[in-house]
């Protein structure tokens, strides 16, 4: 089977919407209380700089919410 390379150039790239929630789950540290909220990643490889650059608003919204936020499991270089 070969692959027809015109066809695979004529193809459109489309923007892809991916909602911040999506990308991290967050959960309460101890079940009883919301303080800290814990903001964990979904998938492997999210850059919590670059994650939380783009998601400024749903990082200071949930944080004026639950007062504080641990960020858990994210790689770190």
């Amino acid at each position: 089977m070969a692959l027809d390379f015109q066809s695979l150039k004529a193809t459109q790239r489309k923007a892809v919407s991916v909602r911040p929630e999506s990308l991290v789950r967050t959960t309460a540290l101890n079940a009883d209380d919301t303080f800290p909220l814990v903001i964990e990643p979904e998938i492997n490889n999210v850059n919590l700089a670059v994650w939380a650059g783009h998601n400024r608003e749903f990082v200071e919204t949930h944080l004026l919410k639950h007062g504080a936020i641990l960020f858990r499991g994210f790689k770190l270089r």
